[in-house]
């Protein structure tokens, strides 16, 4: 669509040289009417210039290019007004006599003199620049031909009423009242005096009520139009009226000559406090396509009695119309507003019936508001003299079917459902003509025939046809380049040299304007694009069927994607309330009570597990799969409770190409994309708002990504059903760049969910970081490209890109500028052949954060980083922030990267390397550490140095609250480590010696220690085996080319080191259930286990289990809390 506008462009800027500043021509009964004509446009260089400029007899074209501003210019009167009744926010009355306490008041005289224009005039102003304050316009005495055109009319006395109208007619004929704004004044924005006023067409103005000082108290102003007048005709089209309070408009009056002939269409009333139509005696309306939303009154109960009006809101009264006027009259539509009654008045009709060529084409009333809003008002004008609506009829093998086109400012083509079923046979007769001829409303399609009437015919021809596919038009572009040849009132040329022409200057203009590439249809904005529909199907209950709340297409975006970002929100919000609730109330009241208890259910949801030992795979939690159940309803019964499936279409009836279920499972799995890049960024705002830390959020990131993907499957497969069974697939491929566009993101976001599989996620985890990026971005790009402008789709992506931007930008920014590019590691080999990573910092972390470092020197695993988890603390003897503390990794060689390192670091014992950090992320809560009275840490294999932090954390802690006092219970640290590798065993307890032997021996006799060596076990009851799951980065299988532990396998020298009272040594499996039992047993009322827990799964599963049984029996007795932090070795 883009080369049209591109086209209607080319016209417009021709047409302006001959239209000069005027924007298009009157309709309705001011049609005719010039204005100024052809005069020079002027630009006064004063006030003074103005006035005389608009007062005298010379025909002028007067533009308005800035604020001229008539406030002051007659000084100010000084007098008694009669009280408002809305102190201190009313209007006081300008009265000569007043039966109340008078006020004083002072007013501009200005307003209450109005310029009195003269004949062949037209005010024209320039964008919306053009404004003129404190004064209005009277035309009357017999001045006729004015055009009033896009200027702003403002502050005429507000406070006061009888402070000043703004237009007066009064004595006139064919003025047109165009593209306005009226706003802040004392009285009427347009009114019509004693005299005649004429044929007058007042079109696309917006009258803005908003004031402070309101009549009727309600911060709205009253009096909007009054038509009084004589022998009055006013065509009311596409006005936007909004926050007034009666009088929009009033007309008729008991004066027996007076006469006024109305037709009301297509305008948008909105937040009217009181009333809009207030109409009296000597007044014959017509009111159809108006739209009523919030207002209180759309018409006094008195206009149904005292005026003769035919008011349109049933079929009846749409097809009453016919008779009269030759046509089918639109509703009015309500939404939010009080009632309009049907009024039928022959008399209206017949009245009107004469003056049938002045009464314009409407369009339907379901577009008013997004049309007016979008058009009526200033800097708001269309480019082309050429009326506002066409309707292009097509008739494929003899079959006819309609869609309309709209040129309201921006042009909306709502035809692709039609076209997409007329093939690339194009052979038959596609005509246009101005929407206000008779054979151009729409109707029945059975009353448009080949021989009707046509200003304009174009026969389509095979050849034309062949142009068509020699220039790769599709079909909707080549159907517009024929309506741009037959609505272009000034092209004389045959249709073939307009054809070769035209697209060749299209084609050159889209590229200098770029409003379109070769993937997006529509220039990127974000303010919900083209929303324009309009029914064309022939019945009312097939349009009301159409628009059905969960089947209007064109609030899909609005009735399934926003619910489905709310029920994300939703779930954010209480566990966001949950984090702070946490972190606010005192801990010893949410131990107790029913705060207490309602804490420890949850936590045995949050802890409770399924483990399927065959293989090796342990659930989430209870807790996180009810939470899943509840995603997985809330979207089952988005996409399968509504119906229907697939549009009910036949021969006749046509409504859409679109199957619902695939519009609103396209919509969900849209909204879906922000929440699942959220909850992949390592820094994001969920873990800040919830205090749930990314590698836990990643559960949801695999479970949004799953109903993300089945979701595009739903939203694929109708579409295909429905194009094989109109035999469509093949044209709907070649011709329709979103078709491809959605297969190349929907492949790239398989690849995304299935190669995620943990089985195939282990095989090369390097290998599926660097696909998951590019396939990521294959996603992103194509899906972007597939969604276009439809409606809301591009703001989706906007908040998916600030949600990655903020994300990104926040972990780069730590990078480079808190810890900086000097940092350099030592690396060595430990005793039972871990590879130890030192890194002197100057940051902090705390127990069971993680990092993620970058080692330079690796050659390609230079670009790459690698999750590692802190095995030391921050040192407490720093005198001065620039000290620097050893942060220190123990790595378990396994394949791949550390592999790689551990062999790099063999063959230089010394190595040194230039590392970057990201991080600290994750962690325990340290009030867990800081205020458990028990703490229980199990590690298994490589999770040995993990528990390091915590006993010196432990023993920090004992320095710091000093000797316990008499009678209370003493924290105690219970260890469990199991392994099947005696070297780590020993590695293990030579590590936890030199911790203890830092602090005093009063702080570590209440750390109990005990090994479990597991090797001399069947292979089957084996804790820790090679195949144990550990994070990819860090583990792997072993190879040739890495080193065995150099350490004595045996246990006893340690062993014999230690202080034998608080080591013990166990050559079989930890009864880990037996072993948290025991411990929750030991504490009383009031107390809190913390239990750490970082091994494979089958151990996570034993404890998770064994803490939920225990924490569920607390919570019946009261008698106490358990804290779990599990640390998992495959979370990525």
């Amino acid at each position: 669509m883009g080369f049209t506008s591109s086209f209607f462009l080319l016209v417009g800027l021709a047409a302006s040289k001959v239209l000069a500043q005027v924007k298009g021509s009157p309709t309705g009964f001011a049609a005719g009417t010039t204005g100024g004509g052809s005069a020079t446009p002027q630009y006064p260089s004063s006030l003074a210039e103005l006035e005389t400029w608009l007062t005298d007899s010379t025909a002028r074209v007067i533009m308005i290019s800035q604020t001229w501003d008539y406030t002051s210019y007659q000084g100010t009167t000084s007098t008694q007004c009669c009280p408002n009744t809305c102190q201190p926010n009313g209007q006081l009355w300008i009265m000569d006599t007043c039966d109340y306490t008078t006020s004083a008041c002072t007013y501009y005289n200005a307003a209450r003199s109005p310029i009195k224009v003269a004949s062949n005039k037209s005010l024209v102003g320039v964008g919306s620049s053009g404004v003129i304050k404190g004064r209005g316009l009277t035309i009357g005495g017999g001045a006729t031909n004015v055009i009033i055109q896009n200027i702003f009319f403002t502050g005429l006395n507000p406070q006061y009423v009888w402070g000043g109208d703004i237009i007066t007619l009064d004595g006139t004929d064919n003025v047109w009242i165009d593209h306005n704004k009226f706003s802040l004044t004392g009285r009427q924005m347009i009114v019509s005096g004693w005299g005649a006023g004429g044929r007058v067409t007042i079109s696309n103005n917006e009258f803005d009520g908003t004031t402070s000082w309101s009549a009727s108290c309600n911060g709205e102003h009253y009096w909007t139009v009054l038509l009084l007048g004589l022998k009055d005709y006013y065509t009311f089209v596409g006005n936007y009226i909004h926050d007034v309070s009666g009088r929009a408009p009033h007309m008729g009056t008991d004066y027996d000559a007076s006469e006024i002939i109305f037709h009301g269409v297509n305008n948008y009333f909105k937040n009217i406090g009181g009333h809009a139509f207030d109409i009296d005696v000597n007044t014959w309306v017509l009111l159809e396509g108006n739209y009523f939303d919030n207002v209180d009154t759309p018409i006094t109960s008195g206009s149904l009695t005292s005026s003769n009006l035919y008011s349109v809101v049933s079929v009846a009264d749409a097809s009453g119309c016919t008779s009269s006027l030759g046509y089918i009259c639109e509703w009015n539509r309500l939404s939010n507003s009080g009632s309009f009654p049907s009024s039928t008045s022959s008399a209206a009709l017949s009245k009107l019936a004469p003056y049938k060529s002045s009464l314009i084409g409407h369009y339907g009333v379901a577009d008013v508001p997004t049309t007016v809003v979008a058009n009526a008002g200033v800097g708001l004008m269309v480019c082309c003299d050429w009326s506002p609506n066409y309707q292009v009829y097509y008739r494929p093998r003899g079959d006819w079917t309609d869609s309309r086109i709209h040129h309201n400012g921006v042009w909306i083509i709502n035809m692709a459902d039609r076209l997409g079923k007329l093939k690339t046979d194009l052979t038959g007769i596609i005509r246009a003509r101005s929407y206000h001829e008779q054979f151009s409303r729409k109707g029945p399609a059975t009353s448009i025939s080949t021989d009707a009437p046509s200003p304009q015919r174009v026969e389509v021809t095979e050849e034309q046809v062949a142009t068509r596919h020699s220039t790769g038009l599709s079909i909707i572009q080549f159907a517009e380049i024929f309506l741009v040849y037959l609505v272009s009132q000034s092209t004389q040329i045959p249709i073939d040299e307009f054809l070769t022409t035209t697209i060749h200057d299209v084609t050159m203009l889209d590229q200098l304007v770029k409003r379109k590439t070769p993937w997006l249809d529509m220039p990127l904005v974000f303010s919900g694009n083209y929303r324009e529909y309009e029914c064309t199907l022939e019945e009312t209950w097939q349009c009301d069927y159409q628009q059905g709340y969960w089947r209007f297409w064109y609030e899909a975006d609005h009735r399934y994607a926003l619910p489905t970002v709310a029920f994300f929100l939703a779930v954010i919000i209480v566990f966001s309330l949950v984090h702070i609730a946490g972190n606010v109330l005192p801990q010893r009241l949410v131990r107790i009570g029913l705060l207490g208890k309602t804490r420890s259910l949850f936590r045995y949801l949050s802890y409770r597990t399924i483990r399927i030992p065959m293989l090796n795979w342990n659930s989430a939690p209870v807790g996180v799969l009810l939470l899943g159940a509840v995603g997985t309803i809330f979207f089952l019964a988005m996409t399968l409770g509504p119906q229907p499936y697939y549009w009910p279409n036949t021969d006749d009836v046509d409504y859409g190409s679109s199957p619902p279920i695939a519009t609103r499972a396209g919509w969900m799995g849209l909204a879906c994309m922000p929440f699942v890049f959220a909850t992949a960024g390592k820094a994001n705002l969920i873990t800040y708002f919830t205090g749930v830390s990314h590698e836990r959020l990643q559960v949801f990131h695999r479970w949004i990504s799953y109903a993300f993907f089945v979701l595009a499957l739903i939203h694929t497969f109708p579409f295909i059903v429905y194009n094989y069974r109109e035999n469509m697939m093949t044209e709907m491929w070649n011709e329709m760049v979103f078709y491809w566009t959605g297969v190349v993101a929907l492949v790239a976001q398989a690849w995304l969910t299935f190669a995620s599989l943990s089985p195939l996620r282990n095989l090369c985890y390097e290998w599926f970081k660097f696909s998951h990026y590019l396939a990521a971005l294959i996603f992103v790009l194509f899906f972007f490209f597939h969604c276009d402008a439809t409606l809301t789709a591009w703001d989706y992506f906007a908040a998916t890109g600030v949600l990655f931007t903020l994300s990104w930008l926040y972990r780069h920014i730590r990078i480079y500028f808190e810890h900086g590019i000097s940092h350099r590691a030592e690396l060595s080999r430990a005793s039972n052949g871990f590879i130890r990573v030192a890194i002197p910092t100057k940051t902090t972390w705390t127990v069971a954060q993680h990092y993620f470092v970058r080692i330079m020197g690796l050659g390609v695993h230079d670009c790459t980083v690698h999750p590692f988890t802190a095995c030391s603390l921050p040192s407490t003897n720093a005198k001065y922030p620039s000290d620097e503390s050893e942060l220190v990794f123990f790595i378990k060689p396994r394949g791949g990267f550390t592999a790689r390192l551990a062999s790099h670091v063999t063959s230089n014992p010394t190595l040194r390397a230039r590392v970057l950090i990201d991080g600290p992320y994750g962690g325990v809560d340290l009030k867990a550490i800081t205020g458990s009275h028990r703490m229980l840490v199990i590690a298994g294999g490589s999770g040995a140095g993990w528990v390091f932090p915590f006993i010196t954390a432990f023993l920090q802690r004992l320095s710091t609250e000093g000797p316990t006092t008499e009678g209370a219970s003493r924290p105690s640290l219970r260890i469990v480590l199991a392994s099947r590798q005696p070297a780590t065993v020993s590695w293990f307890e030579s590590e936890v010696q030199q911790i203890l032997h830092s602090f005093s021996m009063d702080h570590t006799s209440a750390i109990e220690l005990e090994t479990h060596y597991t090797g001399s076990e069947e292979s089957g009851q084996i804790l820790v085996s090679e195949n144990m799951q550990e994070v990819p980065e860090k583990t792997g299988k072993m190879t040739s080319n890495q080193v065995e532990p150099t350490a004595n396998a045996s246990l006893s020298p340690t062993s014999q080191s230690l202080d034998q009272q608080r080591i013990q040594h166990f050559e079989s499996r930890p009864d880990l259930t037996n072993v948290v039992a025991n411990e929750a047993g030991s504490i009383t009322r009031g107390q809190t286990l913390s239990v750490f827990v970082c091994g494979p799964l089958s151990m996570q599963s034993d404890v998770a289990n064994a803490v939920a049984h225990e924490q569920l029996t607390l919570a019946k007795t009261g008698a106490g809390d358990i804290y779990l932090h599990l640390e998992h070795f495959s979370w990525a």
